[in-house]
């Protein structure tokens, strides 16, 4: 049993496995009630073998190996403590480096049990105050569920049903008689009884099911995600998975676990109770010959149920039938042609203009592939045609490489100024990053959608919050800055003072660049020189150059 990593009162805003945006979150948010600076513990005895920091993702993070075999991971802090910041300032000075993600040798940096290793904090990606834990086991990498190692949090709280779906597997399959998904309402007298289905259910051919629903923890008022969920057809369990581990390599398999295309219409996540044919994921403990999908092939009424539950064996139950009867309707079969592609052989597309190239396993399942040549006349920076790929709703497992021609040979001088960006709509697009080479931008993408290259020569934005030119600093503990970029984004940081390199930390959520006087680095009672460069990731650079006196 571990020690918490937080003080008690325990309350959540996340749990192990929640359906979030291209990945099953990793471990537990425990809440610090809106406020950073709360104390983080060690959860047992180890050392200190890996610390990062970070403007985006996880921000300030430390990662303890423990004796049994097992990491811990905290995430989103506010700052180390005294002996682990002294240890991390002195490799970046050394370096001259404001972020850094290093591994530390046994030895270093020992931890006791309940040892305060940092303060609680807002670092990186997070979207307010909290403290993001994980245990992670050495020998496999794999994330595995925080709750098996912390007995003494208990939950009494049940899930809760709010829909299911059926959908029709192929072109001979329906549900209501019409071969597209539908939806169907959970419903419920009362608290203590099973959710039923109004609605009266058919369906005939090979039929996929799937689930919405939430969990709810006592001491919390958010939604999380479910520990299990069971499918029964006539009493027999036909689907099962639990989220006991995650292997971190297959997290972009949760978009093949959910209705994807629902899910980036709606925003609500449907969890299939069926397998495609590249989801890798480890989850499943039950399925039946047709991972998952039920066929109903002759006549008659069948009793059919889910199942789900949480880590503390809280369940919620929905019973429904299903009648099966034939129907006379056929989908018609889509034609497949040179752009049909099978999602476990590897291809390479030449259009006029972009090459496409799909590894193998790239796709979740069979597509027929779409690339065309947009109409849109104009979009700032652009130095291509902008071209659709495929759609929004079709997910990519892995490695799909574009190439995009540039519409005129590029001077040396821009050729690194050069990248790919993804457009919404011709006012806006995102960078997407990729390199310069005989006429085309490649880029690795992890989304379909419209590309187009576009150039960046443009220098970061910096803007002093309330610094000026012989500014007095006395009674202030450090310096803030605004910086932004417009196109390809923040690259790198870095800030002189009297010719002195020192430590700036950056809120990327924020657009805040902090630095904090050290009087060890700065004499005090004098005016000094600040020298200030900012670089987005295409080399172009800003310098902002001023005297204050502190």
């Amino acid at each position: 049993i571990f020690a918490l990593p937080v003080d008690e009162p325990i309350s959540f805003s996340a749990n192990f496995a929640e359906l979030s945006f291209n990945h099953f979150h990793g471990g537990l948010d425990f809440r610090t009630g809106g406020r950073e600076g709360f104390p983080v513990f060690s959860i047992g005895d180890g050392y200190v073998s890996r610390i990062r920091i970070d403007s985006k993702g996880y921000g300030n993070t430390i990662y303890i190996t423990h004796p049994n075999g097992y990491i811990s991971l905290y995430a989103h802090l506010l700052r180390f403590n005294n002996q682990i910041t002294d240890y991390i300032q002195k490799i970046q000075y050394g370096k001259e480096i404001n972020l850094l993600d290093i591994d530390i040798a046994p030895g270093e940096l020992p931890v006791n049990r309940c040892d305060v290793i940092a303060l609680s904090g807002n670092t990186g990606s997070s979207r307010g105050p909290h403290l993001h834990f994980e245990i992670i086991e050495k020998k496999s990498g794999k994330l595995l569920n925080p709750l098996i190692f912390f007995p003494q949090i208990k939950d009494n709280k049940k899930p809760f049903i709010n829909n299911i779906r059926l959908y029709p597997m192929d072109e001979n399959s329906v549900v209501n008689g019409i071969s597209i998904d539908r939806v169907f309402r959970a419903y419920r007298k009362t608290t203590l009884q099973d959710y039923t289905v109004t609605t009266p259910i058919t369906a005939w051919g090979n039929i996929g099911f799937a689930i919405q629903a939430d969990d709810f923890f006592s001491m919390s008022y958010h939604t999380f995600g479910l520990y299990s969920v069971q499918l029964y057809i006539d009493s027999m369990l036909v689907y099962q998975h639990k989220m006991d581990e995650i292997v971190p390599w297959e997290q972009r398999c949760i978009n093949s676990f959910i209705d994807y295309a629902h899910f980036i219409k709606t925003k609500h996540n449907f969890q299939k109770s069926f397998v495609e044919s590249n989801n890798k994921l480890k989850i499943y403990n039950v399925l039946n010959q047709d991972k998952g999908a039920i066929s109903f092939n002759s006549p008659g009424i069948h009793k059919m149920s889910y199942v789900v539950s949480d880590y503390h064996g809280n369940k919620a139950r929905i019973n429904f039938n299903v009648v099966a009867k034939p129907s006379n309707r056929r989908t018609d079969i889509e034609t497949r042609d040179s752009n049909y592609m099978d999602c476990k052989l590897r291809y390479v597309k030449f259009y006029r203009g972009i090459n496409v190239v799909f590894g193998k396993d790239a796709l979740f399942k069979d597509i027929q592939f779409k690339c065309k040549k947009d109409s849109v006349t104009r979009i700032p920076n652009a130095w291509s045609a902008l071209y659709s790929l495929q759609d929004n709703i079709t997910p990519i497992r892995d490695s799909v490489v574009i190439s995009i021609k540039t519409k005129k040979e590029v001077p040396d001088r821009y050729k690194n100024k050069m990248l790919i960006a993804q457009c919404a709509s011709p006012k806006y697009t995102s960078p997407v990053g990729g390199t310069y080479d005989t006429g085309y931008v490649s880029v690795n993408i992890k989304n379909f959608g419209k590309f187009v290259v576009v150039i960046d020569t443009i220098s970061p934005v910096i803007q002093p919050v309330r610094i000026y030119n012989r500014t007095n600093l006395t009674t202030k503990a450090g310096m803030f800055f605004r910086i932004w970029d417009g196109l390809s984004g923040i690259g790198k940081f870095n800030c002189w003072i009297d010719d002195k390199w020192v430590i700036m930390y950056y809120d990327q959520k924020q657009r805040l660049l902090s630095l904090w006087f050290d009087p060890e680095r700065i004499d005090y009672g004098k005016w000094h020189k600040c020298k200030l460069v900012v670089e987005d990731t295409r080399g172009n650079a800003r310098v902002s150059e001023f005297t204050f006196f502190k």
